[in-house]
């Protein structure tokens, strides 16, 4: 399978116009290849779906894109993996795993626990029954 990859920086680009190159690799057996770094320089929306046809890419993972782009790429027998934000060395990762779907990079636990663990110190995040700093409530009865 070949994919292109919208890079920014060492990270997936937001959108692939503002990508400041594609990275075209190929993946088999569990191990992904480099095959390409193309540098882009404003290109449109088209150019950059002509770069992806000429490399023969069979998924473009990408932050994000609109629905007219994903359907000109269904079309094309592009399938796309997108709301991707990682880096692309976690991405490579992903696709050798097979773990590799949309929305990679933005899971996360529940933020508010989070800031109380860190706040209180707490060792065990799981732990629902730990009390929060300067509080005789456990967390568990506020929520």
């Amino acid at each position: 399978m070949r994919y292109c990859i919208p890079v920014y920086g060492d990270r997936i680009a937001p959108r692939c116009t503002i990508a400041e190159a594609l990275l075209f690799v190929k993946n088999g057996w569990g191990k992904t290849d480099e095959e390409a770094l193309v540098a882009l320089r404003d290109q449109t929306w088209l150019e950059v779906t002509e770069l992806m046809v000429r490399h023969r890419v069979g998924t473009l993972v990408c932050g994000g894109i609109s629905r007219e782009s994903r359907s000109a790429l269904d079309d094309l027998g592009i399938t796309v993996i997108d709301n991707v934000a990682a880096t692309i060395k976690s991405v490579l990762k992903a696709i050798d795993d097979e773990e590799l779907k949309s929305g990679f990079g933005l899971e996360m636990d529940d933020p508010v626990d989070r800031v109380l663990d860190a706040t209180a110190g707490n060792p065990d995040p799981d732990d629902r029954r730990a009390k929060t700093k300067n509080d005789d409530e456990p967390r568990e009865a506020r929520r």
